[in-house]
């Protein structure tokens, strides 16, 4: 097992990632028509390769296999970063990989203090995962997307 930074020879491999897992976790969720047009706008190999400019991709590599990624943005002025995505391939979840995908996250980004994710409601697992890795809820928020109301919570992570 290797964690690594993303690389542009990557990203075709994250995309494939990415729709998967997020047609698994949004499945009774969100509609596909909307779940298609939303991955279509964010996993678009072109915008990956624009975002890794400005943002840190973490590829997670099992047997020469990329099985997960974290995509984080760059620590702010207030010493926060943001979650942006973390999908691990479900036969490689729950083998602390997500925890080290984190961690390694928080060694690299210089200055950090703080580190928020926006996550749906919905989302027990993901919810679970964060919450024993330190992650505290600090609010509920009620948004109406294309007609659909969506509950998102906002979890933090802070140094101390």
């Amino acid at each position: 097992m290797q964690i690594r930074k993303m690389v542009e020879t990557d990203i075709d491999m994250v995309c494939q990632i990415a729709q998967k897992n997020n047609q698994i976790v949004n499945q009774h969720v969100i509609p596909v028509a909307m779940q298609q047009d939303f991955l279509q706008l964010v996993y678009q190999p072109t915008r990956i390769k624009q975002r890794m400019k400005n943002s840190l991709f973490f590829v997670l590599e099992v047997n020469g296999q990329i099985t997960g990624f974290a995509h984080f943005s760059y620590v702010n002025k207030q010493g926060n970063s943001e979650l942006l995505a973390m999908y691990v391939e479900k036969e490689y979840q729950r083998r602390r990989l997500g925890t080290q995908l984190l961690q390694i996250a928080k060694e690299e980004l210089h200055g950090i203090e703080s580190m928020t994710v926006h996550v749906e409601a919905s989302q027990v697992g993901a919810i679970s995962f964060l919450q024993a890795n330190s992650f505290r809820c600090e609010a509920t928020v009620l948004e109406q997307v294309e007609g659909i109301l969506l509950r998102t919570k906002r979890l933090k992570w802070c140094i101390n």
